[in-house]
């Protein structure tokens, strides 16, 4: 049965994030108690909506119908059918506690913050995914909203993904071994590489 990411975000994931922030490390903790980290996620498509999440040391709130205050962040608009392929994908190999850690981890990181500041505003193109065909996302990195416009767009395969996947390949280093198409402000493109190569 596929997952509904709707009903996944407002439900699972706050309580995910509960039983997971016992694990993070004092300092991500304590940045959490400092403040809060906010994002956006827009499901496209008939049945969709958008969702604002506000995180912080007491816990994860999702608010149905909003996007969240302008700032620091992260905002992701998809489909709702490919939300709902990737959960299934997930869930299937059994990866969602630990993808969700991984993401914990990372995200209110004083290093994200610093490193992300500028912000990156990029469209992300998958072909050939199975099923789905093409799949299409825009994607804010260090931006709490979409902005109306993108600086630059990516596109990759869907099986070229999955081989960097199961051959532990870094995103930054696939992002710089050719394996994608860049377009538009290549220059922003290609500093989101070298930024991605600075997290640890």
């Amino acid at each position: 049965m596929a997952v509904d990411p709707i009903a996944f975000c407002m439900q699972r994931l706050p309580e995910l994030y509960a039983e997971l922030f016992p694990q993070l490390a004092s300092e991500l903790q304590q940045a959490l108690r400092e403040r809060t980290l906010s994002g956006t996620v827009t499901f496209a498509g008939e049945g969709g909506t958008t969702l604002a999440l506000i995180a912080d040391a007491e816990g994860l709130q999702v608010r149905k119908g909003e996007t969240a205050e302008e700032g620091f962040g992260y905002a992701l608009e998809l489909p709702l059918s490919a939300a709902s392929f990737g959960l299934d994908e997930i869930e299937r190999e059994r990866l969602l506690k630990s993808g969700m850690l991984r993401v914990m981890q990372l995200l209110p990181s004083s290093q994200a913050r610093q490193l992300l500041a500028q912000g990156y505003v990029f469209d992300a193109t998958v072909k050939e995914v199975p099923v789905l065909g093409e799949v299409r996302a825009r994607v804010a990195l260090g931006k709490s909203r979409l902005p109306a416009r993108c600086e630059f767009s990516l596109e990759v395969t869907y099986d070229d993904l999955e081989d960097a996947r199961e051959e532990g390949v870094a995103p930054h280093q696939f992002f710089l071994a050719g394996k994608m198409k860049m377009d538009g402000d290549v220059a922003k493109a290609m500093m989101l590489g070298m930024t991605l190569a600075q997290f640890r």
